[in-house]
C-alpha cells in the first residue's frame, strides 16, 4: 500500500533526530515502536476496540441490540416481515466501527505524518465519550456499559492528546502534489498529473461530503431513511415511531459516519501526501461487500440489491485505484529516507 512522501518534509520537522522516516510502500504493515511508541500503542488499542465492536455487532447482534431497541422493529423484504431492523442496524454499526478501526491503524503507521488525524481522533473520542455519558440518565440503557464506553473513550482521547507528536510535518505544496501524481496512460488516453490531482482531490471531497450527509440522515433527517423501508404503511409508521424512540442507536451510528466523513474531508486537502487514505476508501468497498454478503444471508437485502451494491463497490474501488499517485512516487519515497 503506497504512502506518498515529499522530499522537503524532513526539513519541516522541529526535532529531526526524533522524527521517524516515512514508511516505504512495501513497509506500511511494519509498525516500529522506537519512535512515538505510546501514541502508536493507543491508536492500536483503539483499533482493536473497534475490531471487537465489529465482531460483537456482527455475530452477537441479537444480544447487543436487545437493550437499545423498543418494539416494533420488524421490517419487510418481498412483502413479508422477515427480519428485525434492530439486528440489521446493529450489524451495520459494526461495519462502520471496523472502518474507524482501520483509520486508527493507518494513523498508527506514522503519527508525525498523520498528526492532523491524531488531533481529529481526539475530537472523535471526546464526542463518543460525551455521547455515552449523555445516555446515563435513560433508565432503559445499561449504565455499566455506558460508563465503560465513556471512560474508555476519555482515556484514549487523553492519551492521544498527551502523547501526540510535538513535531508536525509541513504539507507539500499543491504544485509538488501535482508533480508527484505523474502522468497516467489509460487505454491509450494520456492523463496529466494536474488532471489526476484535481479529480482525486474532488473525489475524496465528494466521498467525505457523502458520509457527512449520511450522518445527518442518521441523526437529524432519520425519517427519510426509514420511509419506504417496509411493504405497508402501517409497518412503516411503526418503524418511524420505533426509530424515534431508538435515537441512541441512530445517533451512535451517525457519530461514526461523521467521523469517517471528517477523515475523508481532511485527506482531500493533500490527496497525494495522504495517499494511504485513498487505499482506505478502496478497502472500505471490500468491507462493505462483506457486510452486503452478511445482510444477504440474513435476508436484509435481496439478490438484485446485492448485485447492484457489489457492482458499485467494485467500480468505486477500481476508480480510486486508477487515481492512485504514481510517476515520481518511488523517487519521493527514496528521497525521504
Amino acid at each position: 500500500m503506497p504512502i506518498l512522501t515529499h522530499p522537503s518534509l524532513s526539513a519541516a520537522v522541529s526535532k529531526p533526530q526524533d522524527a521517524p522516516k516515512d514508511l516505504a510502500p512495501e513497509n506500511i504493515l511494519q509498525l516500529r515502536f522506537d519512535h512515538h511508541g505510546p501514541v502508536k500503542s493507543l491508536l492500536l488499542l483503539a483499533a482493536l476496540f473497534h475490531l471487537a465492536e465489529f465482531f460483537i455487532c456482527k455475530f452477537f447482534f441479537s444480544q447487543t441490540s436487545g437493550p437499545f431497541f423498543h418494539p416494533p422493529v420488524a421490517t419487510a423484504v418481498a412483502g413479508q416481515e422477515t427480519f428485525l431492523y434492530a439486528h440489521s442496524i446493529i450489524r451495520q454499526y459494526g461495519t462502520f466501527a471496523l472502518q474507524l478501526g482501520l483509520i486508527n491503524f493507518i494513523v498508527a503507521t506514522n503519527p508525525p505524518k498523520f498528526s492532523r488525524f491524531v488531533r481529529l481522533l481526539v475530537v472523535i473520542e471526546l464526542c463518543a465519550a460525551a455521547f455515552a455519558f449523555a445516555q446515563l440518565w435513560r433508565s432503559e440503557v445499561p449504565a455499566v456499559a455506558m460508563w465503560i464506553t465513556g471512560l474508555w473513550n476519555l482515556m484514549i482521547a487523553a492519551g492521544l492528546w498527551l502523547f501526540a507528536p510535538k513535531e508536525t510535518l509541513s504539507l507539500p505544496s499543491p504544485a509538488a502534489e501535482r508533480a508527484a501524481m505523474g502522468e497516467f496512460n489509460l487505454f491509450g488516453l494520456r492523463i496529466s498529473g494536474n488532471v489526476r490531482y484535481l479529480v482525486l482531490k474532488t473525489s475524496l471531497l465528494i466521498v467525505g461530503l457523502t458520509w457527512t450527509l449520511w450522518a445527518f440522515g442518521s441523526t437529524v433527517f432519520w425519517q427519510i431513511g426509514v420511509a419506504g423501508i417496509s411493504s405497508t404503511k402501517g409497518v412503516e409508521g411503526d418503524l418511524v415511531r420505533a426509530m424515534g424512540a431508538n435515537d441512541i442507536v441512530r445517533n451512535g451510528q451517525g457519530l461514526l459516519l461523521f467521523a469517517i466523513g471528517a477523515v475523508c474531508l481532511l485527506a482531500s486537502q493533500r490527496p497525494a501526501h495522504f495517499a494511504a487514505f485513498v487505499w482506505f476508501v478502496m478497502l472500505q468497498q471490500g468491507i462493505n461487500f462483506i457486510s452486503a454478503v452478511i445482510e444477504l444471508s440474513f435476508g436484509s437485502i435481496a439478490w438484485p440489491q446485492f448485485f447492484i451494491v457489489a457492482g458499485g463497490q467494485a467500480a468505486i474501488a477500481l476508480y480510486f485505484y486508477l487515481l492512485l499517485p504514481r510517476g515520481e512516487e518511488q523517487r519521493l519515497t527514496q528521497a525521504a529516507k
